[in-house]
């Protein structure tokens, strides 16, 4: 089953397919993961526990990543809307 949806992936123009009705099928779709690569314009399809235990172990690399105490995100934005804030107020400026 895999080797056929692999080739009519492959071979079918634009990167789109169609699988077909069939319950396996169907079932093979929810048990795989299709991610769009990061280089070479390609889609990486692979079962969902291989790329959740991947992931898992990509994660909890405590020499790359941290956890946070807090969402970062509110701070990073209201920064990030002062720096715009300053850079239309200085065109304006600029314009006149």
């Amino acid at each position: 089953m895999e080797v056929t949806l692999l080739r009519t992936i492959s071979a079918s123009p634009g990167g789109s397919f169609q699988i077909p009705c069939s319950t396996d099928a169907r079932i093979w779709c929810l048990l795989m993961c299709f991610i769009k690569a990061d280089k070479g314009n390609m889609t990486v399809i692979m079962k969902k526990q291989d790329y959740d235990e991947k992931l898992v172990k990509v994660l909890s690399n405590d020499e790359t990543y941290e956890n946070l105490k807090r969402d970062p995100t509110a701070k990073t934005e209201k920064l990030f809307n002062k720096f715009i804030s300053t850079l239309l107020d200085n065109q304006k400026n600029y314009t006149r």
